[in-house]
């Protein structure tokens, strides 16, 4: 069966800059017309998706949450189960803000911290934990209104993009954007570091690599067989070869590690054994920078950035 290439022109009827529409990547034929949901408006789009393994959530029927112009640059994302809201904040002010999950409208906002380049945000227990770019931890107490910094053992050069928490290991998950601890040029990889919550310590060990070569081998085995041109698979490779996370998270259910990476606008599921199960080339123009990533019950939802604008939040809900 001849392969589709993702790379067509859509043919969209005029419509404003509003307009939402979604491909989304994984590898077997499937096309046809959906309708996607934009701040409740339906409208419709065509969509291309090759598919070769059965996606938890449907990435053809996104809804679309455009946020306030505070949140035009939102890093992190997490959903607090108890309080059934998000919890997000923006990459350069010290400032946390609730959103309801049902229209990403701001419910409060509250400062943890002073300005600083902040990329992740997670749930701990009764705390909100927040990492910056330097991998600094600042846990914020809701009941105390007071935030407690604590250092680890990375820095800028490993530029940390991405927090979650495991509840299973009792630690938190810092994904790097940039280098390792124990970089080699010879070996390209990106890490994810823990950080004990027993003991406040850094692993200097990553809990888990990701390699270039593993990327890179995993699309040349969907690829296998495949009838595309040169071209478009140079496309997806150099696609994949820019991945550097810029968001974590565990599934609640499978727990399997969903890490998505701005540059070149990909996802990668890992399974339980850090193995790439799934690879997933999102949108560029739905989301030009997706930079955090949660879960509901029911619901995947990934936030980005856009530039002169409110950032925006796209909500997936499972088939």
């Amino acid at each position: 069966m001849a392969l589709i290439p993702a790379f067509f022109d859509v043919n969209l009827q005029p419509m404003s800059s509003r307009f939402l529409y979604i491909i989304f990547i994984s590898f077997a034929l499937f096309s046809c017309k959906s309708k996607v949901s934009v701040d409740g408006n339906l409208k419709t789009a065509n969509f291309i998706s090759l598919k070769a393994h059965q996606t938890s959530y449907d990435f053809t029927q996104p809804k679309l949450f455009e946020l306030e112009r505070s949140l035009e640059e939102i890093s992190g994302l997490t959903y607090d189960s108890i309080e059934k809201v998000l919890w997000t904040h923006n990459d350069e002010e010290g400032v946390i803000f609730k959103l309801n999950p049902k229209n990403g409208k701001v419910l409060d906002k509250v400062s943890f911290a002073k300005s600083g380049d902040y990329e992740g945000i997670t749930l701990y227990q009764d705390q909100i934990v927040i990492v910056n770019s330097s991998g600094n931890l600042f846990f914020y107490d809701p009941k105390t209104q007071e935030t407690q910094k604590v250092k680890t053992d990375l820095g800028k050069r490993n530029n940390v993009e991405g927090l979650t928490y495991d509840a299973h290991q009792n630690v938190l998950l810092l994904a790097c954007k940039g280098e390792p601890i124990d970089y080699d040029k010879d070996y390209p990889h990106k890490a994810i570091y823990s950080f004990d919550l027993s003991s406040n310590k850094l692993d200097a060990k990553p809990y888990m690599e990701i390699s270039e070569e593993a990327l890179m081998n995993y699309l040349a085995h969907e690829l296998e067989g495949q009838n595309m041109s040169d071209k478009q698979k140079e496309n997806l490779e150099k696609r994949l070869k820019a991945f550097a996370p810029s968001g974590i998270e565990i599934h609640p259910e499978s727990r399997d590690i969903y890490i998505i990476s701005a540059r070149g606008g990909t996802l990668v599921v890992f399974d339980t054994d850090k193995q790439i199960k799934q690879l997933i080339f999102l949108d560029k123009k739905a989301l030009p920078q997706a930079e955090g990533i949660s879960f509901d019950a029911d619901h995947l939802y990934i936030s980005s950035e856009m530039k002169g604008i409110g950032g925006r939040i796209l909500k997936f809900k499972r088939p």
